[in-house]
């Protein structure tokens, strides 16, 4: 089920100003609710030929969640080095949008919270 938005408004400073927000959010997760979608475990998130092929450069990146009532915990953009996939993303630690120096997949094995990623291709 989704609905972490909805159960914690306290947690998000424009719901707490905007309250007229939570029913258009509240439908929004109803929506969502009950759909499945595939990922890829973090255990494959590794610098392979099948993930360069799979993902590209400007991909968006969602991590997957495991916290109960939400089904991704955040988001950033696919960039690719030598040493494997990186993430460009508004770093909640650094309080300004960074380019990881770590890899994704180093990134993801620190994160109990995170079992893999889904990646989104925006159409152009």
């Amino acid at each position: 089920d989704i609905n972490y938005m909805t159960k914690h408004i306290g947690s998000y400073r424009m719901l707490k100003i905007n309250p007229t927000y939570v029913p258009e959010i509240r439908k929004t997760e109803q929506h969502l609710t009950g759909k499945t979608y595939r990922y890829i475990p973090k255990s494959q998130v590794k610098n392979t030929s099948l993930l360069r092929r799979t993902i590209h450069d400007g991909d968006i990146i969602a991590t997957t969640t495991n916290i109960n009532g939400l089904d991704t915990q955040h988001i950033g953009i696919a960039v690719w080095h030598k040493d494997g996939l990186h993430m460009l993303n508004a770093s909640s630690i650094h309080h300004k949008v960074v380019e990881e120096p770590m890899t994704l997949y180093q990134y993801l094995k620190k994160q109990k919270t995170m079992p893999g990623i889904r990646i989104v291709r925006p159409k152009m």
